[in-house]
């Protein structure tokens, strides 16, 4: 049926015939002044056909009995392997203008006919076959004009689905042009509010996930995503506005995102529950769904071109694993509310009931075990005509669903973010006790070693010098060299005294220390200009920071001195803008950071400190032109505290 235009030549020998169909046909629809509206049902009658070749011609030479009335208000085929011819009449004023509307983006091809006063008066092929572009009026649904033309006041109308690889079913309805174009402004504004609505949860779900950093709240963002993406193409958005040129596309659309919306909602349910360790059975058979999926996905991508059967037979098991899948999500969230987080998995299958109970419903009505139930046409009955594809309930179980899930998901992540921050801060505020404790024990150190150590050499000094008086010569020589060994020894002592806890550092604070610190190494090596620069309040600094930011700059310092055969050393302490800058810059050979395969445990330990002060360290360092190390930490941070 897809070169139907080949077959305009029998149109003539046809309309001979069309006078007897349009007198038996029941009921006609009557079109006056106050029609806006009628979602046809019972009033079209159908013709089941055994073959995709049953022409025109052959339908209207059948007796008058061969079509049927429908036994149900709806359009419900389900997946077959024949065609089916729909036909209704219109009595209306003459040159009257209607909107004809049929409901399923994913119908492959169809076929229209509209007869009036023995005439074939129109006849137009649409479908997902075509690109979007091809339709004559651009709707998300197929809509066709009916003009009955001048002198007639009825018309016959024949709509043919040939058989297609996607479940048959749609919703008919005749319009009166104005009343659907304003009928259309408000529908239109419900779907862009409804996925605004969307679109604001996917965003406050990933603003959140930055701040949280939750790997497995991405799946659900995924799923969220996904599902949104579904309903869109469901309702034949998609491919008005994404893939408008590419019908294969268009119609692999909806097995492909599924698919993948499965796989992410999957995914989530197994990671949120931990189902690998709590429900172990369950989540073999969930990885084994989707397993299955996965395998599905190149077969989805292929449907357009795959034979009817093969089509047929793949929807089957996609529906049959998406079904798995549901009960499966459905028995974690129940094992969870009997064994587990009762009130978190209560809220989960309150979310999650109304829109898995419309894609399992929606599921079951394509294979065949549910009766067909068509939530557009119970609206419609109530007064409020909706031409969306996708069952009501899952689309409005998406609304319940999404900020159920989200909240109880977020409140939960939520809870482990301020576990894991009050661990962290309890780490943190562990090692600061121990590093203190550590400074308290070299300070202790270094006093002994000056008061105890020290004073015993010093005594031992004295008595060798005296010694040396009473000797010859010879001996006294002797001595004398073994006061210069005990003078080096004391000097040693001192030095290291000195590095485990500087007494300037306690006694007069952080600038007098980095001062003598600096004329140490000037007199160790007069090569090497040192500079000395301070702004900052460090008269206010807590014991705790001066202890950090002496360590910090005299480790700097020291890399300088072992490793950049520098002829100038700057330190600067300055305060900006809120806060209290260090660094200590160097004229030396320099080096390529990125050539390091980590940090030495000096820089670990100096990027270490500036984090306990609530700073950031940063160094900028090239072969040949010196380096500059920094930090960086808030004043806030390191003064007023006692």
């Amino acid at each position: 049926m897809k070169h139907w235009n080949k077959r305009w030549g029998f149109l003539a020998f046809a309309a001979s015939s069309l006078a007897g169909w349009q007198a038996g046909i029941a009921r006609p629809i009557t079109v006056d002044s106050s029609f806006t509206c009628l979602m046809l049902g019972q009033e079209a009658q159908f013709l089941e056909t055994a073959e995709d070749t049953f022409a025109l011609e052959d339908v209207l030479d059948m007796p008058e009995g061969a079509f049927e009335r429908r036994p149900k208000p709806g359009f419900f085929f389900g997946l077959q392997n024949k065609g089916f011819w729909l036909r209704f009449g219109i009595r209306a004023q003459e040159g009257a203008s209607l909107v004809f509307e049929v409901v399923n983006p994913y119908i492959e091809e169809f076929h229209f006919f509209a007869v009036s006063e023995n005439k074939i008066v129109q006849a137009d092929t649409l479908g997902a076959d075509f690109p979007f572009g091809g339709r004559i009026d651009p709707h998300r649904n197929w809509q066709i004009p009916i003009v009955l033309p001048p002198g007639a006041d009825s018309a016959l109308c024949l709509l043919h689905l040939p058989p297609g690889r996607n479940p048959l079913l749609f919703d008919l309805y005749l319009w009166n042009p104005s009343g659907r174009q304003s009928h259309q402004r408000w529908e239109s504004a419900i779907l862009t509010a409804y996925f605004l609505i969307l679109l604001v949860y996917l965003l406050l779900i990933f603003l959140v996930n930055l701040v949280a950093r939750f790997h497995s709240l991405w799946y659900y963002f995924a799923y969220v995503a996904l599902g949104a993406l579904l309903l869109f193409s469901s309702l034949g958005l998609s491919y008005y506005y994404l893939w408008p040129d590419a019908p294969h596309l268009h119609q692999a659309s909806e097995l492909l995102i599924s698919n993948l919306y499965l796989l992410a909602g999957l995914q989530f349910v197994r990671i949120y529950f931990g189902t690998s360790r709590f429900f172990p059975v369950l989540n073999r058979m969930m990885v084994l769904a989707m397993g299955i999926s996965a395998a599905f996905i190149p077969f989805a991508a292929g449907l357009p071109y795959a034979p009817l059967r093969f089509a047929h037979l793949l929807h089957i098991l996609h529906y049959l694993v998406f079904m798995a899948g549901f009960f499966l999500a459905l028995g974690v969230f129940v094992m969870s509310i009997l064994k587990r987080q009762r009130i978190q998995a209560g809220w989960f299958l309150f979310g999650f009931g109304l829109h898995g109970l419309g894609i399992a419903l929606t599921i079951l009505q394509y294979i065949g075990w549910f009766p067909f139930i068509s939530s557009t046409r119970w609206l419609y009955n109530l007064g409020f005509p909706l031409t969306f594809f996708p069952q009501m309930a899952m689309m409005a179980g998406t609304l319940i669903e999404v900020p159920v899930l989200f909240y109880v998901a977020f409140h939960r992540f939520r809870s482990l973010y301020e576990d894991a921050q009050k661990q962290a801060a309890s780490r943190e505020h562990n090692l600061n006790n121990l590093v203190m404790s550590i400074e308290d024990e070299r300070q202790r150190l270094g006093q002994d070693l000056h008061d105890s150590l020290g004073v015993q050499l010093a005594a031992i000094k004295m008595k060798l010098l005296v010694l040396r008086e009473k000797l010859a010569d010879e001996h006294g020589r002797e001595l004398q060299q073994v006061v210069r060994d005990l003078e080096r020894s004391t000097q040693e002592m001192r030095s290291i005294s000195h590095d485990l806890m500087p007494p300037s550092l306690e006694r007069q604070g952080l600038a007098a220390a980095i001062e003598h610190l600096l004329r140490r190494i000037q007199s160790l090596q007069p090569s090497l200009k040192t500079h000395f620069y301070n702004n900052a309040p460090l008269e206010k600094l807590t014991p705790k920071a001066r202890i950090h930011l002496y360590r910090i700059l005299s480790e700097l310092i020291a890399n300088v001195i072992k490793h950049a055969g520098a002829r100038e050393l700057s330190v600067q302490l300055t305060r900006y803008d809120g806060s209290l800058q260090a660094s200590v810059e160097d004229d030396g050979k320099g080096f390529d950071p990125s050539a390091l395969s980590g940090k030495g445990i000096g820089l670990s330990n100096v990027e270490y400190r500036a984090k306990a002060l609530g700073g950031r360290f940063a160094l900028d360092a090239r072969p040949g032109r010196g380096t500059f190390a920094s930090i960086e930490v808030p004043l806030e941070r390191v003064v007023g505290e006692k």
